[in-house]
């Protein structure tokens, strides 16, 4: 299960980039989301954390895809958290083998 909020103090470093407080991804997140015309709130750390879990998960790169099919399922009518916890399932699973029947080249 996803919890939490984030910090507006809390610093994010990736290696080789500089340090990002979570207010500029807030005030980052704001920005697009009024420039795309979008009236729906982000709930930032629920994205965040599916983010950490899928690049920890499966691949560094999986992170942003993972993101894109959440906001799929969600435009889709999903559930934001139903759809991010099933995706953090499967990224926790995946190094397991547990695909749940998803495999490359099915």
């Amino acid at each position: 299960m996803v919890t939490g909020s984030p910090d507006p103090d809390r610093h994010l470093t990736c290696p080789g980039e500089q340090t990002h407080s979570m207010t500029t991804l807030k005030d980052w997140t704001d920005t697009v989301r009024l420039g795309l015309g979008l009236d729906a709130d982000l709930d930032e750390a629920l994205v965040l954390d599916l983010a950490r879990e899928t690049a920890h998960g499966v691949a560094r790169p999986a992170a942003p895809l993972a993101a894109f099919l959440l906001g799929v399922a969600v435009a889709q009518g999903a559930d934001p958290r139903t759809s991010a916890d099933k995706i953090i399932e499967l990224a926790r699973d995946w190094e397991s083998g547990r695909q749940e029947g998803v495999t490359a080249g099915e």
